[in-house]
């Protein structure tokens, strides 16, 4: 189990990360779902360094979760990124927000 969670793909290989573990018990909420549970912990705020918007993302939830940033003061640090496929090499590119 430990090489599954551990072990990164090659084209990732230069994404620099961490990745926490955490037993399930100590979750702040659990959310009963269908066909799992999803638990939620509680993070730092200054272990999160930006937050990227996914390409197909809904303007609705960007808008909300971009004004929710910019209110707390301790989140004055995270920068904002939107995603975006590119039409002719079918990557991601990442274009900073405000």
């Amino acid at each position: 189990m430990t090489a599954i969670l551990l072990t990164k793909g090659k084209a990732w290989e230069k994404e620099q990360e961490w990745r926490a573990f955490r037993p399930l018990n100590q979750a702040a909420e659990k959310i009963d779902a269908d066909p799992y549970p999803v638990y939620l912990f509680d993070v730092p705020m200054e272990c999160v360094r930006s937050v990227t918007f996914g390409a197909r993302m809904d303007e609705k939830q960007k808008d909300l979760l971009r004004w929710t940033i910019q209110q707390e003061s301790a989140c004055a640090h995270i920068r904002l990124f939107q995603a975006s496929l590119d039409d002719k090499t079918f990557s991601l590119r990442f274009t900073p927000q405000s």
